[in-house]
């Protein structure tokens, strides 16, 4: 049986050093609503990030809300990321801190298809309820 092995350098890191909690702990946090009365709102995830980063250690530099459909209007499009994102590159903060991957995405495949546009830049995205970090293997 033939064994299957990556092509060179498909496994390289992205370019940007990976930086650890300890070295930069700083984070910013998009949240989002399409209604008021959505179960999951504006202050429970303020909240649920104030509290996360607080148990993990982390500087919490910003939260940018909206009340938006995701279905509408994708990641990057957002008017709170988009100064998010503007606030990140004056600051060179690199973190991301969401929820929820459906409170910041569309779809799981919004989130697949923005995470690596993300990492080129040099940023590192975190989902608090899957303890996933994109700094991480």
């Amino acid at each position: 049986m033939q064994t299957l092995r990556p092509l060179k350098g498909s496994l390289n890191r992205p370019a940007h050093p990976e930086l650890t909690v300890a070295e930069d702990p700083r984070v910013v946090c998009p949240i989002r609503t399409s209604t008021e009365h959505q179960d999951y709102g504006l202050e429970a995830q303020r909240e649920a990030l104030i509290d996360h980063a607080a148990r993990h250690r982390l500087d919490l530099q910003g939260i940018f809300s909206d009340q938006i459909s995701a279905k509408e209007h994708d990641f990057l499009k957002r008017p709170s990321v988009i100064k998010m994102l503007a606030h990140m590159e004056q600051h060179d903060i690199r973190r991301i801190l969401v929820t929820k991957v459906d409170r910041a995405f569309r779809s799981t495949a919004d989130f697949l298809l923005t995470c690596p546009w993300l990492q080129e830049r040099g940023y590192i995205i975190q989902v608090a309820d899957l303890g996933l970090d994109s700094s991480t293997p």
